[in-house]
Protein backbone atom coordinates (compact mmCIF):
# COMPACT_ATOMS: atom_id res chain seq x y z
CA UNK A 1 0.00 0.00 0.00
CA UNK A 2 3.09 2.64 0.84
CA UNK A 3 4.49 2.09 -2.80
CA UNK A 4 4.48 4.40 -5.47
CA UNK A 5 4.39 3.20 -9.52
CA UNK A 6 5.40 5.03 -12.19
CA UNK A 7 3.45 4.88 -15.46
CA UNK A 8 1.60 5.79 -18.75
CA UNK A 9 -1.63 6.01 -19.90
CA UNK A 10 -1.53 3.58 -23.29
CA UNK A 11 -5.11 3.67 -23.83
CA UNK A 12 -8.77 5.33 -22.94
CA UNK A 13 -11.78 2.90 -23.29
CA UNK A 14 -14.34 4.54 -25.03
CA UNK A 15 -17.03 2.08 -23.59
CA UNK A 16 -18.54 4.03 -20.17
CA UNK A 17 -19.66 2.00 -17.22
CA UNK A 18 -21.94 4.09 -15.45
CA UNK A 19 -22.77 3.34 -11.69
CA UNK A 20 -25.17 5.36 -9.02
CA UNK A 21 -25.04 8.06 -12.15
CA UNK A 22 -20.89 8.00 -12.13
CA UNK A 23 -19.78 7.41 -15.35
CA UNK A 24 -16.35 5.66 -15.85
CA UNK A 25 -14.12 5.06 -18.28
CA UNK A 26 -11.79 2.18 -18.12
CA UNK A 27 -8.17 3.61 -18.53
CA UNK A 28 -5.02 1.07 -19.01
CA UNK A 29 -1.22 2.11 -17.96
CA UNK A 30 1.66 0.69 -18.19
CA UNK A 31 3.39 0.50 -15.73
CA UNK A 32 7.04 -1.56 -14.84
CA UNK A 33 5.48 -4.46 -12.08
CA UNK A 34 9.02 -6.98 -12.37
CA UNK A 35 8.47 -8.45 -9.52
CA UNK A 36 4.77 -9.14 -9.83
CA UNK A 37 3.14 -7.18 -6.87
CA UNK A 38 0.79 -6.26 -9.40
CA UNK A 39 -2.16 -8.51 -9.47
CA UNK A 40 -4.90 -8.62 -12.41
CA UNK A 41 -8.27 -7.54 -10.77
CA UNK A 42 -6.39 -5.33 -8.24
CA UNK A 43 -8.02 -1.55 -7.72
CA UNK A 44 -5.67 1.72 -7.23
CA UNK A 45 -5.49 5.24 -6.79
CA UNK A 46 -3.52 6.97 -9.53
CA UNK A 47 -3.07 10.20 -9.86
CA UNK A 48 -2.96 11.25 -13.93
CA UNK A 49 -0.28 14.00 -14.27
CA UNK A 50 -0.89 16.14 -18.00
CA UNK A 51 0.62 19.63 -16.65
CA UNK A 52 3.89 19.81 -14.14
CA UNK A 53 5.55 23.01 -13.70
CA UNK A 54 8.40 23.43 -11.62
CA UNK A 55 10.21 26.31 -9.36
CA UNK A 56 6.94 28.50 -9.40
CA UNK A 57 4.48 30.26 -7.14
CA UNK A 58 1.22 28.79 -5.44
CA UNK A 59 -2.22 30.05 -3.78
CA UNK A 60 -4.41 27.32 -1.99
CA UNK A 61 -7.31 27.56 -4.07
CA UNK A 62 -9.33 28.49 -1.21
CA UNK A 63 -7.49 32.23 -1.82
CA UNK A 64 -9.47 32.61 -4.83
CA UNK A 65 -12.35 31.89 -3.00
CA UNK A 66 -12.31 34.28 -0.63
CA UNK A 67 -14.67 37.04 -0.47
CA UNK A 68 -14.19 39.70 2.90
CA UNK A 69 -17.40 40.57 4.72
CA UNK A 70 -19.05 44.11 3.50
CA UNK A 71 -17.33 45.46 6.57
CA UNK A 72 -14.14 44.58 6.40
CA UNK A 73 -11.62 47.95 4.87
CA UNK A 74 -10.50 46.86 1.41
CA UNK A 75 -8.43 48.65 -1.12
CA UNK A 76 -8.75 47.97 -4.71
CA UNK A 77 -7.31 48.84 -8.29
CA UNK A 78 -9.57 48.91 -10.92
CA UNK A 79 -9.35 45.80 -12.76
CA UNK A 80 -9.68 43.63 -8.95
CA UNK A 81 -12.59 45.97 -7.86
CA UNK A 82 -14.65 44.96 -11.48
CA UNK A 83 -13.25 40.90 -10.84
CA UNK A 84 -14.56 41.42 -7.22
CA UNK A 85 -18.40 42.72 -8.23
CA UNK A 86 -18.43 39.29 -10.45
CA UNK A 87 -17.92 36.92 -7.76
CA UNK A 88 -14.33 37.46 -7.49
CA UNK A 89 -13.75 34.71 -10.11
CA UNK A 90 -13.79 35.06 -14.50
CA UNK A 91 -14.10 31.19 -15.15
CA UNK A 92 -13.01 29.87 -18.71
CA UNK A 93 -15.19 27.08 -20.02
CA UNK A 94 -12.46 24.91 -19.63
CA UNK A 95 -12.30 25.50 -16.08
CA UNK A 96 -12.55 21.79 -14.38
CA UNK A 97 -11.35 20.02 -17.32
CA UNK A 98 -14.46 19.95 -19.34
CA UNK A 99 -11.90 18.99 -22.37
CA UNK A 100 -9.53 16.72 -20.46
CA UNK A 101 -7.17 19.27 -19.41
CA UNK A 102 -6.60 19.85 -16.03
CA UNK A 103 -6.52 23.33 -14.76
CA UNK A 104 -8.08 26.51 -15.16
CA UNK A 105 -7.14 27.00 -18.87
CA UNK A 106 -5.98 24.46 -21.61
CA UNK A 107 -2.20 24.19 -22.23
CA UNK A 108 -1.47 27.24 -24.69
CA UNK A 109 -4.99 28.89 -23.64
CA UNK A 110 -5.67 32.14 -21.84
CA UNK A 111 -4.56 32.49 -17.95
CA UNK A 112 -7.49 32.95 -15.76
CA UNK A 113 -7.93 35.77 -13.54
CA UNK A 114 -9.26 35.57 -10.23
CA UNK A 115 -9.18 38.57 -7.64
CA UNK A 116 -7.16 37.42 -4.10
CA UNK A 117 -7.24 39.22 -0.62
CA UNK A 118 -3.37 40.69 0.38
CA UNK A 119 -3.04 41.27 4.02
CA UNK A 120 -1.56 45.09 4.44
CA UNK A 121 -0.37 45.32 8.07
CA UNK A 122 -1.22 48.58 9.58
CA UNK A 123 0.46 50.67 12.11
CA UNK A 124 -0.33 52.00 15.48
CA UNK A 125 -2.53 54.60 13.86
CA UNK A 126 -3.90 52.12 11.80
CA UNK A 127 -5.90 48.78 11.68
CA UNK A 128 -4.78 45.89 9.10
CA UNK A 129 -6.97 46.06 5.72
CA UNK A 130 -7.02 44.54 2.67
CA UNK A 131 -6.53 44.88 -0.30
CA UNK A 132 -7.71 43.38 -3.76
CA UNK A 133 -5.39 42.03 -6.45
CA UNK A 134 -6.56 40.49 -9.69
CA UNK A 135 -4.08 37.67 -10.44
CA UNK A 136 -3.71 35.52 -12.88
CA UNK A 137 -4.05 31.86 -12.55
CA UNK A 138 -2.22 28.62 -14.12
CA UNK A 139 -2.43 25.27 -13.55
CA UNK A 140 -4.15 23.28 -10.66
CA UNK A 141 -3.76 20.56 -8.77
CA UNK A 142 -7.54 21.08 -7.30
CA UNK A 143 -5.36 22.42 -3.81
CA UNK A 144 -2.85 25.07 -5.03
CA UNK A 145 -3.05 27.05 -7.84
CA UNK A 146 0.29 28.54 -10.08
CA UNK A 147 -0.03 32.39 -9.99
CA UNK A 148 1.57 33.61 -13.13
CA UNK A 149 1.48 37.29 -12.48
CA UNK A 150 -0.14 39.88 -10.00
CA UNK A 151 1.43 38.77 -6.27
CA UNK A 152 5.06 38.71 -5.06
CA UNK A 153 6.52 35.78 -2.98
CA UNK A 154 6.73 37.32 0.38
CA UNK A 155 2.88 38.28 0.06
CA UNK A 156 0.50 37.16 2.57
CA UNK A 157 -2.94 36.17 0.87
CA UNK A 158 -6.31 35.91 2.96
CA UNK A 159 -7.88 33.04 2.27
CA UNK A 160 -10.65 33.37 5.16
CA UNK A 161 -11.33 35.55 8.91
CA UNK A 162 -10.99 34.53 12.52
CA UNK A 163 -13.50 36.44 14.58
CA UNK A 164 -12.35 37.87 17.98
CA UNK A 165 -14.48 36.25 20.70
CA UNK A 166 -16.91 34.53 18.10
CA UNK A 167 -15.60 30.94 18.49
CA UNK A 168 -15.58 31.85 22.53
CA UNK A 169 -19.19 32.61 22.31
CA UNK A 170 -20.19 29.52 20.21
CA UNK A 171 -18.52 26.98 21.67
CA UNK A 172 -16.91 24.04 19.54
CA UNK A 173 -16.56 25.47 16.47
CA UNK A 174 -17.23 21.87 15.34
CA UNK A 175 -20.93 21.81 14.26
CA UNK A 176 -21.09 17.91 14.81
CA UNK A 177 -19.61 17.82 18.09
CA UNK A 178 -21.84 17.40 21.41
CA UNK A 179 -22.16 20.43 23.05
CA UNK A 180 -22.45 20.24 27.23
CA UNK A 181 -25.14 22.39 28.78
CA UNK A 182 -24.71 23.41 32.37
Amino acid sequence: PNRTFVGSVIQVRNAPTTVNNVVTYDTVIGVTNSDYSLKPGMTASVSVIVAQHDDVLLVPNGSLRFQPPETALVETNASAAVDAQNGGTNRSATAGGHTGHRGNHPPGGRAAEHTVYVLIKGTANQPDRLKAVSVKTGITDNINTEVLSGLKEDDQIVTGLAIPGLADNQGSSNPFAPRHRF
